[in-house]
């Protein structure tokens, strides 16, 4: 977790995981209560796990992108500021 490009994935995982908190507290307990019977700490269970995944999802996708990068970059630049310019 050294590199710049890794912090962008998990920080972007985080994000969508932040996303996904927010609409399943929102929506997704209560529909696992009322259409699949659940009790609420079997539904906040379900939905919890779901956001621990997506978390730990993201780390891992950091860690194998920074393994997957090239390991002498161009000084000065990074994987995500994209190709140089031709101009």
């Amino acid at each position: 977790m050294k590199r710049r490009d890794a912090w962008v994935l998990t920080l972007a995982g985080v994000g969508t995981a932040a996303v996904m908190l927010v609409f399943s507290d929102l929506w997704a307990v209560p529909w696992l209560i009322q259409l699949h019977d659940f009790t609420r700490a079997e539904a906040v269970a379900a939905v919890s796990l779901n956001v621990i995944a997506r978390g730990i999802g993201a780390a891992a996708l950091a860690v194998v992108a920074g393994l997957a990068m090239p390991k002498d970059p161009v000084p000065g630049r990074s994987a995500v500021d994209g190709p140089p310019s031709t101009m």
